[in-house]
């Protein structure tokens, strides 16, 4: 994954800038999941007969009609048209009929450029002609809105190859290019409208797709008039960024609580669920009255959705829920359904190259590798908010040319080193908030070169307060929801698990499960927050500086029992017995469990060359074994430079040499 830093990301960022982040946040993560899955087989494409004479139509500027040309395999056409609980389709790949894919489609214009266009979401007319045909010749099935709450409700199984095709944002093209393939193929497809840009708020729409290229709501009722159209909420006036926190950020508005720089404060959750409420249940009120229909669906600006918004949109009357996330794969019994975003004016070719590689299970975000920098945030500690924000930028800037994926961020401070971690960068109510830096520098890592950011804990911040890293971890998701994951640092408190037979006793025994509680704790109170586009993580960490092999095959497969990641940090450079006993363990590893655990190796304070070669030497001995997450812990911005120079091809997931970068430059 080639890293070009741009100098925006050194020192912050204007408004306006900031906005697009939005989107390209989603293009990250589809670009990482390789943008589509398909269930179904992976059949040969073809572009042929009908599609052709569709686009010798189109480039020549008319719209077609179903009267225009006609499709030869009208019995086929019919079925897909009019799908009903009577067909007898192959459900080999489907076989209870509860499983679709979504994917979704933006502007449509005759002139989209093949690569480098100015509107990195819109697809040429050629394209979705010569997509819609490989629909045709493959079988697939365009379904409907109804068609996915049928078989919700066990009337009605989807086809096995269901699809469902989604146009976002209200563009004139929907009406004037995608509205009539859909009648020459008799598709069905839904419609998302952003409702205040149809009534007059239309400096966001024009901006993406120029001066008047909106539909209308007359003609939005001639394509519904057809039966082939849903029409769904995109909100009302919720595709936008809103500001987030007191470095300005803009996020999306549906579920980040808004900053108020003026009274330097947030909004509070009730503020936060008023505003989003309203808004969705006016743009139902709006779609309901202007098409006469029972609006169903709410697919969300941007993917942009939490447990909390969910349950909104719910009250709101809304029934269906569509996201954008890393699997294209929905089930009818899903609280929200995940879609693929279409970007980058793909061929069919391409289309069905990405999906065999995402059937591969390019999707699991635990099969992936991971680079990790473990980073204290107290480095970033400045006089002024423009010096905190240049320390910013060099982290950012020496990550972009080290081409790592992971960033842990340390997000708690023990000022006094008296074991309690008193400061927080992050706001919250349960201890004194040192710098609101944690939202700022987990968008800008994400958002600006492509991290996935998780924040470490450490587990009991305070003795006294054994729960107080649940809530802890509540405010950090409400303010960052989309973050990887939250780790537990238990370094200390476990320190008795890895020498026998101290390990045995009860009371070290009682810790380990006293732990476990509240990763799972974690995982149920941070939900409300999280982004239900990505997948949430959480992890054990620990260390193993001096450890004898008993207590280490003890417990080593233990950890990896439930859910959580398994975290090691190891200090090889002081201690190789240790590292020799981890080798040694994670040989008795499943494939599937080592793919659970991340290795840390331990940073001399001053790394030099020797110390790096054989840190190398145990990276590579580590990914001979399978273990596919590694990284260094402490990183520190005075030592980017050495680490880039001796770590670069152990922590590096660029793709070729060619793409080395100079941290400085």
């Amino acid at each position: 994954m080639p890293h070009v830093f741009s100098q925006s990301a050194q020192h912050g960022q204007s408004a306006s800038v900031e906005r697009a982040d939005l989107k390209s946040l989603v293009v990250r993560a589809m670009q990482k999941s390789l943008c589509l899955t398909f269930s179904l087989p992976l059949l040969t494409l073809s572009v042929l007969g009908h599609a052709q004479d569709a686009n010798q139509f189109l480039q020549s500027g008319k719209n077609l009609s179903a009267s225009q040309a006609s499709i030869n395999n009208s019995s086929n056409e019919a079925v897909r048209a009019n799908p009903s609980a009577d067909d007898h389709n192959d459900f080999s790949e489907n076989s209870l009929g509860q499983q679709f894919i979504a994917l979704t489609f933006h502007d449509v214009r005759d002139d989209v450029k093949r690569s480098g266009d100015r509107d990195l979401y819109a697809v040429s007319t050629q394209n979705l002609a010569a997509f819609f045909e490989w629909i045709n010749q493959n079988q697939w099935t365009p379904i409907s809105l109804k068609n996915i709450q049928d078989a919700k409700q066990g009337k009605y199984k989807l086809p096995a190859k269901a699809v469902l095709l989604c146009f976002d944002d209200g563009a004139l093209s929907s009406y004037n290019r995608v509205f009539p393939l859909l009648k020459l193929y008799k598709y069905h497809a839904v419609f998302a409208i952003p409702t205040s840009w149809i009534n007059g708020n239309t400096k966001a729409g024009y901006a993406a797709y120029g001066d008047g290229n909106l539909m209308s709501w007359d003609q939005m009722r001639v394509m519904q008039a057809t039966g082939l159209v849903d029409f769904a909420s995109h909100s009302d006036d919720l595709h936008k960024g809103i500001i987030s926190n007191p470095q300005l950020n803009e996020k999306a508005a549906a579920i980040h609580p808004q900053y108020f720089p003026q009274l330097k404060r947030y909004e509070s959750d009730a503020e936060y669920r008023t505003r989003v409420f309203k808004d969705l249940k006016h743009s139902k009120q709006v779609l309901d009255r202007e098409l006469g229909q029972k609006t169903t669906a709410i697919i969300w600006p941007y993917g942009a959705v939490n447990g909390t918004a969910q349950d909104l949109a719910q009250q709101a009357g809304f029934t269906q829920s569509f996201s954008l996330g890393r699997s294209a794969i929905s089930n009818v019994h899903d609280e929200t359904y995940q879609r693929v975003l279409i970007f980058d004016n793909p061929m069919p070719e391409e289309i069905h190259q990405q999906v065999q590689n995402i059937e591969r299970g390019g999707d699991n975000v635990i099969m992936q590798q991971a680079r990790m920098l473990s980073f204290p945030m107290q480095q970033l500690q400045a006089g002024t908010l423009a010096q905190s924000d240049a320390k910013l930028g060099e982290l950012l800037n020496a990550m972009s040319a080290l081409g790592n994926s992971h960033l842990s961020l340390d997000a708690m401070a023990d000022q006094n080193a008296d074991g309690i971690f008193e400061t927080a960068y992050f706001p919250t109510q349960w201890v004194r908030t040192q710098y609101d830096l944690l939202s700022r520098v987990a968008w800008q890592a994400k958002t600006r070169v492509g991290q996935n950011v998780w924040v470490n804990l450490p587990v009991y911040p305070d003795p006294k307060q054994p729960d107080l890293v649940v809530n802890l971890s509540q405010d950090i998701a409400k303010h960052s929801p989309y973050l990887a994951g939250i780790s537990l640092d238990a370094k200390k408190q476990l320190a008795c698990l890895w020498n026998s037979p101290s390990d045995q006793r009860p009371e070290c025994q009682q810790k380990l499960k006293q732990i476990q509680h509240l990763l799972d704790q974690i995982r149920v109170q941070t939900r409300p927050y999280e982004s239900l586009s990505d997948q949430f993580l959480t992890a054990l960490r620990v260390d193993l500086v001096e450890t004898d092999a008993q207590a280490l095959k003890n417990h080593f497969q233990k950890f990896l029992q439930g859910d959580h990641l398994l975290i090691i940090d190891v200090d090889g450079l002081r201690s190789p017995t240790a590292f020799s006993e981890v080798v040694q363990q994670i040989q008795t590893l499943s494939e599937s469990q080592k793919q659970r655990v991340m290795i840390n190796l331990i940073l001399p304070n001053s790394l030099n060359a020797d110390q790096a070669k054989s840190m190398n030497q145990a990276f590579a001995q580590l990914k001979k074994l399978g273990i596919r997450k590694l990284g260094v812990s402490p990183y520190t911005l005075t030592q980017s430079s050495a680490i880039h120079q001796y770590l670069y091809p152990s922590l590096s997931l660029n793709s070729s040499p060619v793409t080395y970068k100079t941290w400085q430059e």
